[in-house]
């Protein structure tokens, strides 16, 4: 029953996560950095530009491994207001806020929402904890403030980590 409930769960998992609107851009999947694989690919010019101007560039670029929720364009321009507020180093808290250190692969992830009966919460680089959990089929992510992101894609592989897509910026 376990192992139904395990297959069940990692298959919901796939489908919820690699499920992309009709809207959503082909996402690169390659040997280059975590940054180097956002420069690339269409839809995430706002993270890009958001990781320059809070100097976070490099950091994606280290050894890592780092799993990295990337919110889409189109979450940042949602925000746009709240964004442009932001001095570069509470940008930059907002942009760690959505890496964990570690390779969380999407089977990872199913086994620890398995495990912890249903939700699992992990550290970010800035020391506070996402909430991660399936609901109704979906790969859902609560921020501190209790907003939710819902993950769009999974497993954009890079040398130093992994990339979830997610539909909202995540906030402290």
């Amino acid at each position: 029953m376990r192992t139904l409930c395990t297959s069940l769960l990692f298959a919901a998992f796939l489908i919820a996560g690699n499920h992309l609107n009709a809207q959503s851009q082909k996402i690169m999947s390659s040997d280059a950095d975590l940054t180097e694989v956002a420069m690339k690919t269409q839809g995430f010019e706002q993270l890009v530009g958001a990781l320059k101007q809070a100097g976070l560039v490099s950091a994606l670029q280290a050894e890592g491994p780092f799993t990295v929720f990337a919110p889409q364009d189109a979450a940042f321009e949602a925000i746009a207001d709240k964004v442009a507020a932001l001095n570069d180093e509470q940008l930059a808290t907002v942009l760690k806020y959505h890496v964990v250190p570690g390779n969380l692969m999407a089977t990872d992830v199913v086994k620890a929402i398995q495990d912890n009966k249903g939700a699992v919460k992990v550290k970010t680089l800035t020391g506070e904890e996402i909430t991660v959990m399936m609901k109704q089929g979906k790969v859902i992510i609560k921020d501190k403030s209790g907003d939710s992101a819902t993950v769009l894609k999974t497993d954009v592989k890079a040398s130093n980590g992994v990339i979830h897509v997610i539909d909202r910026v995540l906030l402290p």
